[in-house]
């Protein structure tokens, strides 16, 4: 745990669900002021379309590039989808938002199955567990509770808790900050040297 690239790689997992937290707990009710309830219906529907076919896909992908490849896909196809809807809110002509959401299954599952991967490679067998925990409540669990309070925080900050009177304006600071750090992400993850990979089948998820 005090190696600099175990540390590097949990603070750049925490950056990730701090930033994913748009997805579980606001990209709803943003859907909802754009287009009402329908479109969180639909949008959700959209949004496995590609999560299912992509996830037996990524041990060819690890097989071939490299586990960091599926970090670098998830972060490129994060900052798009994030970018998508800033530029639509912004009024620019872009698809309906809706159609961003495609792009969630590859950005959740390429992050997830990559950290997976990742840790197995880094972690002895007989630490994984402890590895895997501490990722858990340092990177997920600790990135998810701060990333959802300080959404909440800009999204509410200077016209009080009021659901009603927010517009789709007031979440453009979340969904280009959030593009912006995928974008970081990306770039540190050019940082972390690929782990070497065990001989052992694909990790169970």
């Amino acid at each position: 745990l005090k190696e600099p690239r175990v540390i590097l790689f949990f603070v750049l997992s925490f950056a990730f669900y701090f930033s994913y937290q748009l997805v579980d707990f606001y990209l709803g009710s943003f859907l909802d002021k754009s287009g009402g309830m329908s479109a969180v219906y639909a949008g959700w529907c959209v949004a496995v379309v590609l999560e299912i076919p992509f996830m037996p896909l990524t041990n060819k992908i690890v097989d071939r590039w490299g586990i960091r490849s599926l970090i670098f896909i998830s972060t490129v196809f994060g900052a798009v989808r994030y970018g998508w809807i800033s530029l639509q809110i912004l009024g620019l002509p872009v698809p309906s938002v809706l159609y961003s959401q495609l792009l969630h299954g590859i950005h959740y599952t390429g992050f997830y199955i990559g950290s997976v991967y990742w840790l197995r490679a880094v972690f002895p067998d007989h630490l994984y567990g402890t590895g895997n925990g501490a990722y858990n409540v340092l990177a997920a669990a600790l990135g998810g509770i701060l990333g959802n309070l300080a959404f909440g925080w800009m999204l509410f900050a200077g016209h009080g808790s009021s659901y009603a009177g927010l517009t789709t304006a007031h979440y453009l600071p979340l969904f280009g900050g959030a593009a912006a750090i995928q974008l970081i992400i990306f770039m540190g993850f050019l940082l972390l040297r690929e782990p070497v990979r065990k001989k052992a089948p694909a990790p169970a998820t």
